[in-house]
């Protein structure tokens, strides 16, 4: 049972560690994505958007994995 409870510590721990990473790199995605709007360059933000899906992507891909 301890290992067990150790392996929950370590999954956790792991989560979290993913959770904050992709949280820091789509956000900063998300603030270019801002600042393309805001100079109206469509295709710029059309990029990032897609970079966005991405990321969200591989980031539940890598999430499903732990």
């Amino acid at each position: 049972q301890e290992a067990a409870q150790e392996q929950l510590k370590q999954r956790e721990a792991e989560l979290a560690a993913l959770d904050s990473e992709y949280a820091r790199k789509i956000s900063d995605i998300e603030t270019e994505m801002a600042k393309a709007k805001a100079v109206e360059d469509e295709d710029y933000y059309n990029d990032l958007k897609a970079e966005r899906e991405e990321l969200v992507a591989e980031y539940t891909e890598k999430r499903g994995a732990i």
